[in-house]
């Protein structure tokens, strides 16, 4: 319990959360709050103290930490292994920390733990885990950053059932974090940052406050379905455009099922590259109870960690699933409805570029989300073809939309008339900078020229008895893939008038209108408000390519996962790699610190901060730079809690970055991929 000297509840909003859960009969050491103007000998104290064991913790509890707007994570002093006769010593040291922000230096002397695990975990409604670090002992070194320590994602107990429960530490914890939510349950920011400590029998609870930002965790990111329609390296502007419209996407899956989180993302950008978050696919799926296998069943490779069926959670779904098989169910009929559409999007909005780059996104995500229901609505049936070894038959019996360009050119269809069924289509033509047929053919004519020499020797069709009993199975799923091929017909037809839009707005705007491709969506926007992408920029973006072309992206891959390039025993050229702790981009001299600065780079223009490690004590220097580069440091520490309230880019985990890096070095920051390039002196 948190007890006060005058009895009434904590005023500061540290001590009046730990008040709150203690009252709610969580596991919270005991301590005594002394208001700032509480008299050094004053008997009060040393009545309240008489209570408390040593060795004690004396810890800030100041009016500005903690709430609902800013945390101030780290600011300020804590001091553990406090004795009693050091205590008011301590105290001082506390009370000297407040800076001027602060008009209630209030001190919380706490009993401290006899930790044998201790960490941060950070509670997220849109994870159905809560990450977790954890370190031996007490995590000051954890939450200061001087020590990095593991992380563990925890099942939550809330979301998935007391069947997830594990033993130990994280057992105990898990019911701790169960309970914070039910006592502080829906907090105005991104989640609850909890400070923990386990003494090997009770899990205590340290700290819990508002999480101003979500975390960005490592995620597991694939290339499936995008590396069959995309290039290796999409245009800038193709990619950016996936992931603005990844939350549309994801909404088609939280309007069936409001329990399903509404705060990650779907498209994950990676050296360029949009990728399919497939742990939040995972979640999804937990979520509903079903087997995680079945992504792997759909999207091909392993399950590396599968998470089998779940009844209960499959009972407590049955709305929301029944809700998506009524989808299935009319996607086939909705199909040529959704197609329509799509051709009025493409033509909608008017002249001008931000009109096309609206309609763009919009056909892109009705495409996207069409096709989604209409792909569910045969899964089962050709999973069963498959495992049954007849789908290739089946399929060759009675063949698709899909093959109908193929088809034409064993026909020998002249190049004229290819172009006048196929026209819209193209090579890789789901990004819009690529041409479609109609406007290059010459794709097409090297098609048709090799098409003869396919056409030789055919090939035959088995039929088997088992191919011919499962007909009728595949011909169910041939309606709703025939729907699916005739809307992604459809929409490349859309794509296509869509893209000639674009350039026409281009071309009105841009010397050349395939600059277009090097600009974002939300620039190509600004070009309708007077902005004019200079040649340095454009340089810079043809440039970024060639650096990302050479780099490999894996699949799958980790969204924090650093990222190489094709050759992994290449020298050393200027590239350090880490792991996103921040995401963004930033260009700057190296500013080299081995302890927080007490001024200004020594030099002007942009900085970038490299450094060892950093915590709270270092704020004052992150207001200076435009980003940072670390050896050492979590995601949940307090340097990194304040770093992503403050939205500076920065990479961790760049080893002894503080001691490769020369002072003043240029330095190009790419927190997206995880890497920093040196530009020179």
């Amino acid at each position: 319990m948190i007890r006060t000297l005058d009895g009434r509840p904590p005023r500061t909003p540290k001590a009046g959360m730990l008040h709150r859960a203690a009252v709610a009969g969580l596991p919270v050491p005991e301590g005594l709050l002394l208001p700032a103007d509480t008299p050094e000998g004053d008997d009060r104290v040393r009545a309240g103290l008489a209570d408390l064991s040593a060795p004690l913790v004396v810890r800030s509890a100041f009016d500005g930490e903690d709430g609902a707007a800013s945390s101030a994570a780290g600011r300020y002093t804590s001091i553990l292994q406090v004795s009693p006769e050091h205590l008011s010593t301590a105290v001082r040291a506390v009370r000297a920390s407040a800076d001027e922000a602060v008009r209630h230096a209030d001190v919380l002397v706490m009993r401290q733990v006899d930790a044998r695990h201790a960490g941060v975990a950070v509670l997220e409604d849109a994870h159905v885990d809560d990450l977790v670090e954890v370190t031996d002992g007490l995590a000051d070194g954890l939450v200061g950053g001087q020590v990095e320590g593991r992380s563990v994602l925890l099942p939550r107990l809330d979301h998935l059932g007391r069947s997830a429960c594990r033993d130990g530490w994280e057992g105990r914890l898990a019911l701790l974090l169960q309970d914070v939510r039910r006592t502080f349950g829906g907090a105005p920011a991104a989640g609850w940052d909890v400070e923990w400590a386990d003494d090997g029998a009770v899990c205590w609870l340290l700290q819990v406050r508002p999480l101003l930002r979500p975390t960005t965790r490592d995620e597991l990111l694939t290339l499936a379905n995008h590396a069959e329609i995309l290039p290796d390296l999409p245009s800038d502007f193709m990619t950016s455009l996936i992931i603005e419209r990844g939350p549309d996407l994801l909404g088609w899956y939280t309007t069936v099922d409001g329990r399903l989180p509404k705060g990650r993302d779907l498209m994950v950008e990676r050296a360029g590259r949009p990728l399919l978050n497939l742990s939040l696919l995972r979640d999804i799926l937990r979520t509903w109870g079903l087997p995680t296998a079945l992504l792997a069943d759909s999207m091909g490779g392993a399950e590396s960690d599968p998470v089998p069926a779940s009844p209960s959670r499959l009972l407590a779904s049955s709305p929301a699933l029944l809700r998506m098989a009524a989808r299935q169910a009319t996607a086939v009929g909705d199909a040529r409805r959704r197609g329509a559409e799509l051709l009025q999007l493409a033509h909608a909005g008017g002249p001008g570029m931000t009109a096309a780059v609206d309609a763009a996104g919009a056909v892109y995500a009705g495409l996207v989300t069409g096709m989604f229901a209409l792909a569910n609505a045969h899964a089962l049936q050709v999973q069963l073809l498959s495992r049954a070894g007849v789908l290739d038959e089946v399929q060759r019996r009675l063949p698709t939309p899909a093959g109908a360009l193929s088809r034409d050119l064993a026909a020998g269809l002249p190049l004229a008339e290819l172009v006048a069924r196929h026209g819209h289509r193209g090579v890789y033509e789901s990004d819009l900078a690529r041409p479609r047929f109609a406007e290059d053919p010459q794709a097409l004519a090297a098609a048709v020229d090799g098409a003869g020499q396919r056409r030789r020797g055919g090939s035959t069709v088995e039929r088997t008895r088992l191919g011919t009993a499962l007909m009728p199975v595949w011909r169910s799923a041939h309606r709703s893939l025939s729907a699916r091929e005739g809307l992604r017909d459809t929409g490349m037809r859309a794509f296509a008038v869509v893209r000639e839009r674009l350039l026409v707005a281009a071309g009105e705007r841009l010397d050349d209108p395939a600059d277009l491709w090097l600009l974002t969506t939300e620039e190509a926007r600004w070009l309708d408000r007077g902005w004019w992408p200079d040649r340095g920029l454009l340089q810079d973006r043809r440039a970024r390519r060639e650096e990302r072309a050479a780099i490999h992206v894996p699949d799958p891959v980790g969204r924090l996962t650093p990222l190489r390039t094709d050759d992994p025993d290449a020298p050393d050229d200027g590239l350090l790699s880490g792991r996103t702790l921040v995401g963004g981009q930033a260009r700057g001299r190296a500013w080299v610190c081995t302890e927080p600065p007490v001024g200004p780079p020594p030099f002007d223009g942009p900085a970038i901060l490299v450094a060892r490690a950093v915590d709270g004590g270092w704020a004052g220097a992150f207001d200076m730079v435009d980003g940072v580069v670390l050896h050492l440091g979590g995601d949940l520490s307090h340097g990194a809690l304040i770093l992503r309230e403050m939205g500076v880019p920065t990479i961790t985990g760049v080893t002894d970055a503080h001691r490769r890096v020369a002072e003043g070095t240029v330095l190009r920051l790419d927190a997206a991929s995880g890497t920093v390039r040196t530009d020179g002196p």
